[in-house]
């Protein structure tokens, strides 16, 4: 009889499974106790009390705070840090508490005298008072908040003339700076570190938002290496454990600014992202390939991309501002069917590229049959949109009606013979040319924008079909700093021209030399031979 009473108290004793609520267990370096039980559709919860047989063993503990425990071959998650948990604990070197926990209790790591800097998530919405006093060496605290919406008793942090609260790129920092939280410290600044998840493709990310249903919204903050440096995120992904779903819906301001550890980007499967903002890729050394898929991509997104040799603004581009610059090696720049409205100067300072290819199905913009990727015109309006600077002569589409602003500017243009029918040229947009050293304008041309021919310091022969210099429509003249060399005009204009003294026009070198005159271009569609004929 006694035999199976102590089989039956065993039986017991096994059937609770060291898992009853209010039961303390041990994992790894920390001890918790079960708030509630686990099932096996349903994860229990926990309270971190301290640690655990083990991590007491060690002298120096980079504690680590998961938000998913497994024990006993069931699933918790841990919501909070008790109070005083490891209060006067001196081998704490750092801390970092997963997506998920929620609060920490009031002196939960009061007096940790070796504690140096702690990571919090933005489920972290509680900081009990004097949770983080007397922690002499605590400098540095990452917490993934957006606006420093936390409820922190007094004294939660030390007060640290060097101290400083790093919150996640895209966060409003002057508001930060002025909550409890921000008070705390000396300087509130801007950092990828301060991730709520990062993602095995490399991906930091702060949750932006919890909606009652659907996914969590996320922005994409910093990249840490993964994949030899591509970086290929999706707009959706589950976390099992989590027992949560979650979307990207953003690129923070400044989301890679110097990084260098990114070789290739391609966001051709993040679809829900509807803006890419300023200073995205600046200064990322590394980065070679950019495939870009946000309707807006505006503001300045490249600049100082030492090795950028190919940018692809994909399907569901829309829209392109003035996002590059100071781009050396860029060599190709590729447009799909979708893209509809670009900035003039989407480019900048980039003197290597020798390609803009446009989508062969593009109902916007279209690359002409004889120029080539060399030239980008748009379809309204007939307008050449873009040359690149490699380019040291042009083939035109013969039905080109106007030329865009900066089409040519800071280009490697040698010769310009502008055919006759084009009858508008855009501001600046044969400006800072100066290897050109000859200009053919049409008489055909009825519009000439200010500064339209600006710093034409090479150009030798200028061909100019008026009777009367055509008045150039805004602040300034058309002709600033061009060389004043050979002008042809029409048969018997120079003597006019001469006559235009303390103008620009009376002080040539020489008109008509040679008996040429000026003349218009023409090139007839289909043909092999170019027109040459005066008007």
């Amino acid at each position: 009889m006694k035999k199976i009473f102590i089989v039956l108290f065993l039986a017991l004793i096994a059937s609770k499974a060291w898992a009853a609520v209010g039961d303390y267990i041990q994992v790894d370096n920390l001890k918790y106790k079960i708030l509630t039980e686990a099932t096996s559709s349903t994860a229990g919860t926990l309270s971190v009390y301290g640690l655990s047989d083990t991590g007491k063993a060690k002298t120096s503990l980079a504690l680590n705070v998961p938000y998913v425990v497994s024990y006993n071959n069931k699933v918790y998650h841990v919501k909070e840090i008790v109070g005083s948990s490891f209060v006067n604990n001196s081998a704490i070197t750092s801390l970092y508490l997963r997506y998920g926990i929620e609060s920490i209790g009031s002196a939960a790591f009061n007096n940790c005298t070796n504690l140096a800097t702690v990571h919090l998530p933005s489920t972290v919405t509680s900081v009990g008072a004097s949770a983080f006093d007397y922690c002499s060496k605590l400098l540095i605290v990452d917490f993934c908040t957006m606006a420093g919406n936390v409820t922190c008793g007094s004294k939660a942090f030390p007060s640290n003339s060097s101290s400083i609260l790093y919150c996640p790129k895209g966060a409003d920092k002057a508001a930060i700076k002025k909550t409890t939280l921000g008070s705390f410290f000396s300087t509130v600044s801007l950092a990828s570190s301060a991730c709520d998840i990062t993602l095995s493709n490399g991906a930091q990310l702060a949750v932006t938002k919890v909606p009652a249903t659907g996914n969590r919204e996320c922005a994409i903050i910093g990249y840490t290496k993964a994949n030899d440096g591509l970086f290929k995120p999706s707009s959706n992904f589950t976390l099992t454990n989590y027992g949560m779903s979650f979307s990207i819906k953003s690129i923070a301001t400044n989301a890679f600014y110097g990084n260098s550890e990114l070789v290739e980007v391609d966001f051709s499967n993040l679809q829900n992202i509807d803006t890419i903002k300023g200073e995205t890729f600046v200064a990322c050394t590394n980065l070679t390939k950019a495939t870009l898929s946000s309707p807006t991509i505006n503001s300045l997104v490249f600049q100082n991309t030492p090795k950028l040799e190919t940018i692809v603004y994909g399907y569901g581009v829309k829209t392109v501002g003035t996002v590059i610059k100071d781009c050396e090696s860029l060599k190709t720049i590729e447009f799909s069917q979708t893209v509809d409205n670009i900035s003039n100067c989407f480019f900048d300072n980039c003197p290597a590229v020798t390609q803009i290819k446009v989508a062969s199905n593009s109902p916007y913009f279209y690359n002409y049959s004889k120029s080539g990727t060399s030239a980008m015109y748009k379809t309204e309006g007939k307008q050449l949109f873009k040359v690149v600077p490699t380019a040291e002569t042009i083939e035109w589409d013969p039905s080109c009606l106007s030329i865009a602003h900066q089409a040519f500017a800071n280009g490697n243009i040698k010769e310009i013979l502008i055919p006759y029918g084009v009858k508008e040229i855009g501001y600046s947009a044969i400006s800072k040319c100066s290897k050109l050293t000859t200009l053919l304008i049409p008489s055909s041309s009825t519009l000439i924008s200010s500064n339209a021919f600006f710093q034409l310091s090479g150009l030798q022969n200028l061909y100019y079909n008026f009777e009367k210099p055509l008045m150039a429509q805004g602040s300034t003249g058309c002709w600033e700093e061009v060389n004043n060399k050979n002008l042809y005009l029409p048969y018997g204009k120079p003597s006019y021209y001469k006559g235009l003294y303390g103008s620009w026009w009376s002080e040539f070198d020489s008109y008509n030399s040679n008996g040429m005159v000026a003349y218009d271009y023409h090139e007839v569609a289909g043909a092999n031979n170019n027109y040459y004929y005066t008007i």
